[in-house]
């Protein structure tokens, strides 16, 4: 991602080693590069690891809310967080 990549990079002659010059020159937020160089995982690393289905599963999920939905017969959003459980078993 772009900001491994800007903390990866050497700092150019004469410019400051710093969160902010690095933000400057590689247009990521300051804080972003902070938290990636403490090693805190960006939020798409961090969704990934709070998924609760697989992507085969939720493909599933989905093919199934279709069809009841052609059938006439749509599920409730109140009963999605059930049937990912059954499904997750």
């Amino acid at each position: 991602d772009r900001a491994s990549k800007a903390l990866a990079e050497a700092s150019l002659l004469g410019e400051p080693r710093t969160y902010d010059a690095r933000s400057k020159r590689s247009r990521v937020p300051l804080t972003t590069l902070y938290h990636r160089d403490h090693r805190q995982r960006s939020k798409e690393e961090n969704a990934q690891g709070q998924q609760y289905l697989t992507p085969p599963e939720e493909k599933a999920l989905k093919k199934y809310l279709k069809l009841m939905a052609d059938l006439g017969n749509p599920v409730q959003i109140k009963c999605l967080p059930s049937l990912a459980v059954i499904i997750a078993r």
